[in-house]
């Protein structure tokens, strides 16, 4: 069982001498980052987390993973314990010297981090200073690349914003997801004849580029193809941004409060129709390319 401590404190006993520690964002938990934490994993010891709080470091765009996504994959992984330190309040304006020796207190067996892991006032530290710490290995990981591209939060962030999710899927090892509440719609898609479930936009999160796409939906512990549009539905003139899935060949008595999509592939931009007889006519097609794609 992972314990997680939230708001923690610098200076604190963390209490896992002679064990291991990653430290990091770990926005996302991509391939690299599932690299980085196997190899502590691996190494035999407890092995622990010493991350900051997300929401400090949203950027435009958004974040990968809620909090709550990345400690359920933190637990995936085998983490024993996940320290949470609020990073205004306790690292923005710590020294280098500080923190190194916040870490050396600790007694920890190993440390792992990132080869581009900063830390420190205005990320005055860089991960090969941790190696001034007297009695801990410090397992400094490469930056993991793909096709000789270094995979980052960043780059997969952007993937995601200009509409190439299979190449962020790549990247992330995993399908980009949205989980969130089930809302009433317009129901709209029904009368279409395309029924779909409406989704919550979850603001922390990066929304993916507008448009239609290749999908699967978790229901009740089961795994639907689906199609997926993100956007505002030109045709109808809608003022907001909705996620609305259409779970394909499926009669789906959807009685769920909250449903979790993942994104396969992009299929096309949104497009504003005439009527809903064109609207109709290019739902098929997108429903038979997609099934063309099985």
């Amino acid at each position: 069982m992972m314990n997680i401590y939230d708001k923690v404190n610098i200076p604190t006993n963390l209490c896992i001498e002679n064990q291991s520690l990653a430290i990091g964002l770990f926005d996302g938990i991509h391939l690299g980052h599932k690299k980085l934490i196997e190899e502590m994993t691996s190494s035999g010891s407890k092995s622990n987390i010493l991350t900051f709080s997300s929401k400090l470091f949203k950027s435009n765009l958004g974040l990968l993973l809620t909090n709550e996504e990345k400690m359920n994959k933190f637990r995936d992984l085998g983490i024993d314990k996940v320290f949470i330190i609020d990073f205004n309040d306790n690292i923005k304006n710590l020294s280098k010297e500080d923190f190194i020796s916040f870490l050396d207190k600790n007694k920890l067996s190993n440390i792992y981090v990132g080869e581009d892991f900063t830390f420190g006032k205005n990320k005055e530290g860089k991960a090969s200073d941790l190696k001034t710490l007297k009695n801990t290995k410090v397992n400094i990981v490469p930056l993991l690349k793909i096709d000789n591209k270094k995979i980052s939060s960043t780059y997969i962030k952007e993937l995601l914003v200009n509409g190439k999710i299979e190449l962020a899927n790549k990247y992330l090892g995993y399908n980009y997801y949205l989980s969130s509440n089930v809302i009433s719609g317009k129901a709209r898609g029904r009368k279409l004849g395309f029924p779909t479930i409406n989704q919550e936009v979850v603001s922390s999160k990066v929304l993916p580029h507008l448009g239609v796409y290749k999908s699967y939906t978790l229901v009740n512990g089961k795994r639907y193809l689906s199609m997926t549009n993100i956007g505002k539905v030109p045709t109808f003139n809608n003022e907001e941004i909705s996620i609305e899935t259409h779970v394909i060949n499926e009669d789906i008595k959807l009685r769920v409060n909250y449903v979790t999509i993942e994104l396969v592939s992009y299929i096309r931009d949104e497009k504003q129709f005439n009527n809903e007889k064109d609207l109709i006519k290019q739902l098929k097609i997108d429903k038979n390319n997609i099934l063309s794609t099985l």
